[in-house]
Formats: structure tokens, sequence, C-alpha cells
């Protein structure tokens, strides 16, 4: 659990406003591929999963931004994906 952290965010009017986090907790898996196809190419893919969640807050609850114990930490994701190509080949003999 990670504690004492401090959400920025816009508020109606366009100003910078802190909202104090006492605790949050998250956790997640992810998972990775990759293959050498051949020499030069390469693919690669990966997964994850995340779940983040306000287990304490310090003050008040502002319904406009949703900081409050048990919902979804502000601005983290639920998934994540990724999908590359990669190709690698030398310039020249003298490089």
């Amino acid at each position: 659990a990670l504690e004492n952290y401090q959400h920025a965010y816009a508020d109606a009017y366009g100003l910078n406003r802190i909202a104090s986090v006492k605790q949050v907790s998250s956790q997640g898996v992810e998972f990775n591929l990759r293959q050498q196809l051949n020499q030069w190419w390469q693919w690669a893919a990966s997964f994850g999963v995340n779940s983040s969640e306000i287990d304490a807050i310090d003050g008040f609850s502002d319904p406009m931004i949703k900081v409050a114990v048990g919902t979804r930490l502000p601005n983290t994701a639920k998934n994540t994906g990724h999908i590359s190509i990669n190709y690698k080949n030398d310039i020249a003999q003298q490089w």
C-alpha cells in the first residue's frame, strides 16, 4: 500500500488543486511475449491488468474528482497493452 499520495487535478475553473489521499492499494499482473522471427526481425507483445483502490483519505471527499474511499484511484489504467515489431541490421561494416 502507498501512503500519503497527493493527487493533482484541475477544478471546474481550470485551477490546479491537490487532493490528499492517505492510503492507496494497487495490485496487478503483466504478461510479456517476445519472439525472434529471424536474424533481423523480432516481435513483442504485453498485456497488463491493474486494480487500484483508495483505502483512506485525509479530510473531506470531493465528489467532483471522485476521490472517495473504495473508488479507483484517478488516472490509473485498468488494462495496458503493447505490441511492437523490431528490425535490426548493421548499417555498414566500417560503421
